[in-house]
């Protein structure tokens, strides 16, 4: 089976009106023809056969007409709702490897390719320079999830909008949401990591400082390795010289 991509695309995006009064977020334009879903479902598209859903709400008819080769599930309680509610309605995809991806988050291609080679069962992609400054937050506890929520006074990092689950990760999400909906209803600030439920966090602040580290250690080995090339080449004698002292 195809990997399965799920863009959430329901919101409204109250804090940035008036611009997103008529148009949904994810089609702000990042260049004169690019808008930023239609930039992650190329992304996407490029480096791994998926089957790409996009759950969307307001406004759905815009962004259904700007895109193709997708398919679309429709969240009709979207101003009341937050992401778990449009996971709700794109729960028949839950059912296999999955990446979760926010529609208004702008990526680089090569942090894609990271996250298609991660191979954790369950793993956000989390921002811990924007500990202070984050809306969506993390806290963790040794490299483990504990809580996400916009409503905690401290934490790890800010949650980056991208979380990629393997299939049985996928299975237990479902479970949840569909738990969480019966004894709450679509009212839920955030989602409460279990011990069944091993959510791990990886930080792309942190691996790529050791990314750039390793980089920057990688350039000073090769340094050190030319000019020990330079100091014995001149520590050789020429083939002229050798054959002068043999003469």
């Amino acid at each position: 089976m195809k990997t399965r991509v799920i863009i959430l695309a329901a919101g409204i995006g109250s804090r940035l009106k008036p611009f997103t009064d008529d148009t949904p977020k994810c089609l702000f334009k990042l260049g004169k023809d690019v808008t930023i879903v239609g930039r992650t479902v190329d992304i996407v598209k490029r480096n791994v056969d998926a089957e790409v859903i996009i759950a969307v709400g307001f406004l759905h008819e815009k962004i259904e007409s700007m895109l193709c080769e997708v398919t679309f599930v429709y969240n009709p309680f979207y101003r009341v709702t937050n992401s778990i509610a449009s996971l709700w309605f794109a729960r028949e995809y839950l059912d296999d490897e999955v990446i979760i991806i926010n529609s208004d988050v702008v990526f680089e291609e090569k942090l894609f390719k990271e996250i298609l080679k991660i191979d954790n069962p369950a793993t956000i992609l989390m921002d811990s320079s924007k500990a202070y400054s984050a809306d969506y937050k993390v806290a963790t506890y040794s490299d483990r999830v504990v809580m996400m929520s916009k409503e905690l006074h401290t934490c790890s990092g800010e949650y980056v909008g991208i979380t990629k689950l393997s299939k049985d990760s996928t299975m237990k999400l479902r479970h949840k949401i569909e738990a969480m909906l019966k004894n709450t209803g679509f009212k839920m600030l955030g989602y409460q990591i279990d011990e069944s439920f091993p959510l791990l966090d990886y930080d792309h602040m942190r691996v790529l400082a050791a990314k750039i580290e390793s980089d920057k250690q990688e350039r000073e080995n090769d340094r050190h390795l030319k000019e020990k090339d330079i100091d014995s080449a001149e520590a050789r004698p020429s083939q002229r010289e050798e054959e002068k002292s043999s003469g």
